[in-house]
């Protein structure tokens, strides 16, 4: 019998129940090393004092499946669903993914072996990481790219997961293939929103930043625990993330060494911890290493934790512990982004204030300054729509479409094409019109356009720009995939 690339069986434990597969391929096929290999699990699985007897008539098929490419027939006691898998470009590959499908539900780590692994739709949001990006696609899906060392991307292929291998394409998330609103890149951990509300969370956790009340990182999503009501958007930074929930409550999680929870203490939080001082709802938030602001109902900037060196609030605290109004911004600011040292707002009149460090010319007004300055208005041409800081650059659309950056550009995350830095805003070459959405991250930045094209530039280490490689680009390339 032909096997469907397609679509393939996962085999998942229900409960304790045992699992059966019979694959019509007689056991005398095994070649004598996949017969070394069925003694090796068996010998595992006895001294893991597991149900084995299950467990190896499991494995076993998927080694008979490793040599003939057969579909089996799952019992009734197995709970599977269909598992979209990408095209196989040999045999053997195929082999070791349905192994490593196998020897997920073999391991008792069921999320792992059925779930759809690329992604489908186009992009309509963007968010840019430290060397990771994501974005949701017009199907509700999740995807993401670039580093996995925390399992940051979610990815459900346990055969790429086991190497923790980098991804240089957008992948999908594992359990996150519908529904999905928003999403947020971290360093080593990414956060998204479902339709339910639910906010979700994977990746890195040493400092309790997802907000299940561990410290272990989870390789696909998990939910925050203890938030009192629908998450309506979320910030995932280094080592903490916040959320707004629908009452316009403020939450955040993680390290607190530097007030970055904004609850008056320095006392590091495992679960959702609500933010004080502040006066009024949230609904928006943005937060980068220790740093986090938020506008208000009121149109005010409110920030917490590392206060960028800059004595803004009429005060000298390096950390600010609890929420503080950014007084001399006013009140007609609509976003707020927030960067390693500087951060932008956006003005309902279009105009864009910086502050921060300036040594690259971050904040954009023609200057440069080896001290950290108060607030300067970054001059444009025409009236801005969005906004986006990364570690040492800023990037903003105008109301025309086009993309513009400015601040250092000293792995060609401003895509002008040269990798020289701008101390003014500098178009981004073939961006100058279209341009729905961009996200700045650490050294690299990403944009949509109109057309459902997903558009990366910059740093490419570990494939953040989604183009297949591990080159850097000192202008845009294309998102495989997109379109």
């Amino acid at each position: 019998m032909g096997y469907d690339s397609n679509h393939s069986a996962g085999c998942i434990p229900a409960g304790n129940e045992t699992i059966g597969l019979t694959a019509r391929v007689d056991s005398a096929q095994f070649p004598r090393t996949e017969l070394l290999l069925t003694a090796v699990i068996e010998r595992m699985v006895q001294s893991l004092r597991l149900n084995y007897a299950s467990w190896v008539r499991c494995v076993k098929s998927a080694v008979i499946q490793m040599s003939v490419p057969t579909v089996a027939s799952i019992d009734s006691s197995a709970t599977c669903k269909p598992h979209h898998s990408v095209q196989h470009s040999s045999h053997k590959s195929l082999m070791w993914s349905r192994f490593f499908r196998y020897i997920s539900a073999f391991f008792g780590i069921p999320s792992l072996a059925c779930s759809p692994e690329w992604p489908s739709g186009s992009l309509v949001s963007i968010s840019s990481g430290d060397a990771h990006a994501c974005g949701v696609t017009s199907s509700g899906q999740a995807v993401c790219w670039g580093k996995d060392s925390s399992g940051q991307i979610g990815a459900s292929n346990f055969s790429l997961r086991i190497s923790k291998s980098n991804k240089l394409r957008p992948t999908a998330v594992y359990g996150l293939d519908s529904g999905v609103t928003s999403v947020s890149s971290g360093d080593r951990h990414t956060c998204a929103i479902p339709s339910d509300g639910s906010l979700q969370c994977w990746g890195d956790n040493l400092r309790g930043q997802l907000g299940d009340g561990t410290r272990v990182t989870k390789l696909v999503p998990r939910t925050v625990s203890e938030l009192p009501s629908r998450a309506t958007a979320t910030s995932a930074t280094r080592n903490h993330t916040c959320a707004v929930t629908a009452d316009h409550g403020l939450f955040c999680w993680g390290s607190n060494s530097l007030g970055s929870i904004g609850d008056g203490t320095r006392v590091p939080r495992f679960q959702p911890t609500r933010a004080t001082g502040i006066t009024s709802g949230i609904p928006v938030i943005s937060t980068h290493d220790s740093a986090s602001c938020a506008i208000t109902s009121a149109n005010g900037v409110w920030c917490w934790g590392s206060n960028l060196r800059v004595d803004l609030d009429g005060s000298r605290a390096r950390n600010l512990l609890v929420l503080t109004p950014i007084v001399e911004l006013g009140q007609e600011n609509i976003s707020v982004t927030v960067g390693a040292l500087h951060a932008c707002s956006l003005t309902s009149a279009g105009g864009v204030l910086c502050w921060g460090n300036n040594q690259h010319g971050t904040l954009g007004d023609g200057s440069i300054s080896a001290d950290d300055v108060t607030t300067r208005a970054v001059v444009f041409e025409s009236e801005i729509a969005a906004v986006s800081v990364g570690s040492s650059h800023t990037c903003a659309i105008t109301t025309t479409g086009a993309a513009l950056c400015w601040g250092s550009s000293f792995r060609g995350q401003l895509g002008d094409g040269t990798g020289t830095d701008r101390i003014v805003p500098t178009p981004v070459v073939g961006l100058d019109s279209g341009v729905s959405a961009i996200s700045a991250g650490y050294r690299h930045t990403c944009a949509i356009r109109h057309n459902a094209e997903a558009q990366c530039w910059g740093w490419n280490q570990f494939g953040q720009l989604g183009d297949g490689t591990t080159v850097d680009r000192l202008a845009p390339v294309s998102v495989l995939g997109y379109p």
